[in-house]
């Protein structure tokens, strides 16, 4: 549902595959600084537990967004290109 202030844009299939495959990209590097900076992260967390600042913290897993990313990519990469609609032009003549 759209509102008033805001417009539909359509987006091509190649924007689709440019954008996705840039915020794969963007998560796959998250992910490695992550997972630098996840040793002194649990360094800290054992300080502040054994120091009583904290209770233990449980880390969940979530859904890999970069793979469904990439699943996504292959898939419409693979796709043929749709037939172009013809134009209006056309239809009058």
């Amino acid at each position: 549902m759209t509102n008033a202030n805001q417009q539909v844009t359509e987006v091509t299939k190649d924007e689709f595959l440019a954008m996705a495959t840039r915020a794969s990209e963007e998560i796959k590097q998250l992910r490695a600084q992550i997972a630098f900076l996840m040793p002194k992260a649990q360094a800290y967390d054992c300080l502040a537990t054994v120091l009583g600042m904290l209770q233990g913290s449980p880390q969940g897993m979530t859904e890999d967004l970069a793979g469904l990313l990439d699943r996504r990519v292959k898939f419409l990469s693979s796709l043929p290109e749709p037939k172009k609609a013809p134009s209006d032009n056309a239809k009058k003549a």
